[in-house]
């Protein structure tokens, strides 16, 4: 009778892992927009927040596609799922993830080729959020898998 009690348990767990980082990437949204429109020069906040909110999509884009395809891979390789017709919908997933993943690469440096003229504080924080958010959305994520414990 105890297994199912900790069943759900470990799915509610699971369930809010990416509500954590939305949220830990729309704070970085907030806090970084309102720092990049401080700390820009004068008549370049607002290239400098378009710069910045295109990094920081293409960022939490990334680290989506790299979470979704490593859940993917590693469904795969741990033997979770068993029956050949799933496998190959799980495969199809993983590659397709891996290459928004791919695609995301190839946007970045697109993006920094063209920045010649971007002002650098929207290049920082917006590069940043590949920083900022998986390492603020890992220390929340674990303090409270730490305190369910």
């Amino acid at each position: 009778m105890s297994t199912p009690e900790k069943a759900p348990e470990k799915a509610n767990r699971t369930d809010a892992v990416p509500r954590i980082f939305a949220l830990v990437s729309g704070a970085w949204l907030a806090i970084a927009g309102i720092l990049c429109w401080q700390l820009s020069p004068e008549g370049r906040s607002a290239a400098a927040i378009l710069w910045f909110v295109g990094l920081w999509l293409l960022s939490v884009l990334d680290i989506a596609a790299l979470g979704k395809t490593l859940t993917a891979v590693l469904g795969l390789a741990g033997g979770e799922i068993q029956e050949p017709e799933k496998r190959a919908g799980a495969a199809i997933r993983a590659f397709y993830w891996g290459f928004v993943k791919l695609a995301c690469l190839g946007f970045f440096a697109l993006a920094l080729t063209k920045a010649e003229a971007a002002p650098g504080i929207g290049l920082l924080l917006g590069l940043g959020t590949l920083v900022i958010v998986p390492l603020a959305g890992g220390v929340v994520w674990s303090q409270r898998i730490l305190r369910n414990a």
